[in-house]
This record gives structure tokens, sequence and C-alpha cells, in this order.
């Protein structure tokens, strides 16, 4: 249970440094300086921040408030409470009730670290990835579309989980690579019974859910970042009734507004971070493929498309094979047809 408070370590997660005092399993360990922290929260202050939650949220299990001073208050009421710095790098956390480390955890290092993302210059997707041996494919969709269960099909059938609900993307030359996070995935119990075969192990988030953290063995997971293969955004269309999949590949211009709902809305008042939200979002569309994707939400409609994206993931990576390929016969062609003019010119001399 949170409560106590032991001696921190610095993990790598998403990309950056984070240091806390619960350890997060499976995550590794490093002596390299931190980038955020978690420290825990002063009651004063925390109450203080509490006071400038909104009256309209005084009924609702989950509250939050922005501070005069930039700072960014989050409550779930008899869970517990954090409170983000202007800077982000520093996270404020008190406990409100009995609560596992992992349930807490499940919180923080994605709701309360997603400011600290914008804030260090890294704009998160609302989004679950897996790898594979055909490629990397991340999963788009609102709360309750299905991304994380997707995904729990995809490393039941031996691929990895590179993240849970939050991706963070860093750019390279020709595209992006997928930042692993923690090593577990949330699903609701009877679906992880369903995909594994068991929910043992499984912590419950809260009370009001029957979504349970499932933590992944290291062969289940990712431990480093990994090419971006394809962006996948989850359609609400329920195709039950024929069980067929679908998908749909967008353009640019109709990939950015889908992708752009999808990022963190974090301090939308401030200019040079709508800017850069904007530019990563067309950088995003401009280079890598993305595609809605429908399915039936029952019966077996999630192995269905867990099938079909590999079928399209094969045939991305057929497609890369026979470019370079190309390129190849290109570049040997080129050569030869130099060291023949060049030949033909010595002859004639």
């Amino acid at each position: 249970m949170i409560g106590t408070w032991h001696e921190p370590v610095v993990h790598s997660l998403y990309g950056i440094r984070v240091r806390t005092p619960w350890r997060v399993a499976g995550v590794p360990i490093t002596d390299a300086p931190c980038d955020v922290e978690f420290v825990e929260g002063d009651q004063r202050t925390l109450a203080h921040a509490a006071s400038y939650i909104p009256a309209g949220q005084s009924a609702s299990w989950a509250q939050s408030a922005v501070l005069p001073d930039g700072s960014h208050y989050r409550r779930w009421t008899d869970l517990f409470e954090f409170l983000v710095t202007p800077d982000a790098r520093q996270i404020q956390v008190r406990s409100c009730g009995a609560v596992e480390d992992e349930a807490m955890l499940a919180y923080l290092l994605v709701d309360a670290l997603s400011f600290s993302m914008v804030r260090l210059g890294l704009e998160p997707l609302h989004a679950t990835a897996v790898s594979t041996d055909r490629g990397v494919a991340a999963f788009l969709g609102n709360s309750g579309a299905g991304k994380s269960t997707l995904a729990a099909a995809f490393v039941q059938s031996g691929a990895r989980l590179v993240t849970d609900d939050m991706l963070v993307l860093s750019p390279e030359q020709s595209g992006f690579r997928a930042e692993a996070g923690p090593p577990r995935i949330k699903l609701y119990r009877e679906l992880a019974t369903r995909i594994f075969g068991s929910d043992e192990g499984g912590i419950p988030m809260n009370t009001v859910t029957e979504k349970l953290i499932i933590p992944l063995s290291p062969v289940q997971t990712m431990k480093d970042s990994t090419a971006l293969s394809r962006l996948y955004i989850l359609s609400d269309v329920d195709h039950t009734m024929t069980g067929e999949v679908r998908m749909e590949r967008l353009s640019a211009a109709h990939a950015f507004p889908a992708v752009l709902a999808h990022t963190a809305g974090h301090y939308p008042s401030e200019p040079d971070r709508l800017r850069r939200q904007l530019e990563f979002t067309a950088r995003l569309v401009a280079n890598v493929p993305i595609k809605t994707l429908s399915y039936a939400r029952s019966g077996d409609g999630m192995f269905r498309a867990r099938d079909a994206v590999l079928a399209d993931l094969a045939v991305s990576t057929d497609q890369k094979c026979d470019a370079r390929e190309d390129a190849s016969e290109r570049s040997e062609a080129s050569h030869a047809n130099g060291a023949s003019r060049r030949s033909g010119s010595r002859e004639s001399v």
C-alpha cells in the first residue's frame, strides 16, 4: 500500500528519467540525474491547491484545477492527489486512502507524467503500441476504444508490449521511434482471463472499475525504443453483425485532425507549445502510414483485427524490402553504366 516512502531510484521510462520512491518493477534503474521527480506531497500545499477546484466539479470522483502560478492539481476521491509544478519537473503526491503502489503509479506514470512530457518538449499520444516481428503498430483511440485489449491479443500471440495508454515518439531521420513505457497493461478482469487465461497478479485500479493492472514479463515487453511502422486509429464503428475487419488509409490532410485529437491538451494557451504540437502532428502524418481500423467488438473480433493488422504490417515490410532491392539494383546499374562509360572512354583514347 502507498504510505511507505522508500529510498528514491531513477528509472528510464518513455525516453526520460524519473526519480521515484516507488520502484517500477521491470524498468531499468540508472545513476544519471533525473528529468522529473515524484516527492511526498505537503498536506497544506495540496489543500491550498484543492481550493481552486471549480464548484462544478464538487460532486465528481475525479477533480482537477489550474492554479494561478501554472501548477496543475489532480485528485481522485479516496485514492490520492498530486500537484504538478509549473515547470513540471516535480510532482507532489499524497495518499487519500488505502491504495496499492501499482494503482497509484498507473495514474502518475500516465496522467501526471504527461504534463512533464509536454514541458520537456515531447508530445505524448493517447495510444498503446506493440512490437511484432513485422514492425511496431500503435493504436490511437478514446478511452474505452479497445487499445489495451487489442494490444493484449498481440501479446498473447507472441508480440511485445511497447507501452500502454501513453505513447512517446522520438523523431529520427526517416520517421519516429516508440519509447518503451512500464511493463504492464490495463484490462478488464473478464478480458484478462479470456486473453491470458487468468487474471492472477492483476491489481485493481480503483473501486469504481473492474479494470486490473496486469504485470507483464520481460519476454512480453520492450525495454528499448524501436522504430514505429504504422498508426491505427480505432473507430467506434462495431462490425459485430458482419464480423469483418475494415481498414482505410488516411491522407495526411485527413489524418492530421484525427491524430491531433489524441495529443495531450495541456498548456493550450501557450503559443510555443501549440506551434510544437502542430509541427509534431504534421511531421508524424507525413512520415508514418496512418489507417482507421474497425472490427467486431464481440466474439473473436479482436483476434481477427490482430491478424488483419499483422497481415497489413507484412505488406508494409515486403514493400520496404522491394524498395530497398530496387534501390540496390538501381545503384548497381548506375555503377555498371559508369564503369562501362569509363572503359569506352579509355578505349577511344
